[in-house]
Formats: structure tokens, sequence, C-alpha cells
């Protein structure tokens, strides 16, 4: 599984490779939106997770998340914003492209609880879709910047 991390406020971007039970999930992290559009125009990313966005970086980047550009649109894209007022700005735009925005910081419970839940479902539809539907994958210890 391929996942993107666009982080406007993470020290430094990268790459890394986490397990998720028998399988390895690339990690790579972008810390600026003309970085997190270079990466999904090279590659295919089931997951994009924008953390900590503010509603000027939520709404640059669900611009530029349409159809018909040279992007490789991300199976699914989950938002974070920790602040309430982000949150009110950014949960129907996020909401009219199905796209989840969840509030809070990823170091609270409930916000990896439901991230979590969120890539057991991904995980789970990747090994359908291979043919490897029988194994069920637990993710633990997983933080994310």
């Amino acid at each position: 599984m391929n996942i993107l991390i666009y982080n406007p406020t993470a020290e430094r971007a990268g790459g890394f490779i986490i397990d998720v039970g028998q399988e390895q999930a690339q990690i790579d992290i972008a810390v600026t939106l003309p970085d997190t559009v270079q990466c999904i125009q090279n590659k295919y990313y089931e997951l994009l997770l924008a953390e900590n966005i503010t509603a000027d970086d939520g709404t640059a980047l669900l611009d530029e998340l349409q159809p018909g550009t040279n992007i490789h649109l991300p199976s699914h894209v989950i938002g974070v914003t920790p602040e309430w007022e982000d949150y009110q700005v950014l949960s129907d735009a996020f909401d009219d492209q199905l796209f989840p925005l969840l509030i809070g910081e990823m170091r609270d419970e409930m916000v990896m609880d439901r991230l979590m839940n969120k890539l057991q479902y991904l995980t789970a539809v990747d090994r359908q879709k291979n043919g490897t539907e029988n194994r069920k994958e637990e993710f633990e210890n997983v933080s994310f910047i």
C-alpha cells in the first residue's frame, strides 16, 4: 500500500516503510502543496492523509484533486485539522468529494482509532483485489508525524 502524508507542519519531507502485519506500506511525506502535487503526479497512492491542515491548505489541496488533471487521483483522502474554525470551513468541501475530515491531532486516541479503522479497510480492499482476502492485518504501534 502506498500512502502519502501531506503535513505542512512537518519538519522534513521523505519516505519510509512500515510493516502492517504481513505486508509493508510505503509512506511518503510532503510538507508543501507543490511537493504533494509532484508526488501524486509521479505515483499512485491508495491513501492521501492531509494532516494538520488549515482551511487554506485544505482548500488548495482539494482544488488540485480534480478529475481530468495530470495527477493520479488517490483512492482515498482523509483530512485531519486540529482547529475547529478550519474544520467548519473545510467540512462541506471534503464531504462534497466524499472525503472524511477529522478534527483533532494525530496523537488524539479517537483520531488514531478512526484512522486505523480506515487503514484496515483499505488493506482489506487491497487484499481482496489481489486475491489474498483471507488474511486479517493488525495495525499496532503506528504513529504518524
